[in-house]
């Protein structure tokens, strides 16, 4: 006796579409999460925000620094 199904157009159909349902069920779903459920993500650009951390200009600090006694040694040694 045989053990295999015999080879009937309709059996081999069903086992094809047994096959191929999940397959499509499977990549439906993940064409819903990637369109509709995932967080939609913006491009956005770093915003640089002048705070004034810089070093001042002459202009704010008044001019000029006093200057230098020729006496003392330069500043770092």
């Amino acid at each position: 006796m045989n053990s295999l199904p015999s080879s009937n157009p309709v059996t081999e159909w069903l086992i094809f579409l047994v096959i191929l349902v999940p397959i499509c069920l499977v990549l439906a779903g993940f064409v819903v999460w990637l369109t509709v459920i995932r967080p939609k993500r913006k491009k956005s650009r770093k915003k640089h925000h002048h705070d004034g951390r810089t070093n001042p200009t002459l202009a704010r600090t008044n001019g000029l620094p006093p200057k230098r006694d020729p006496n003392m040694p330069p500043h770092g040694l």
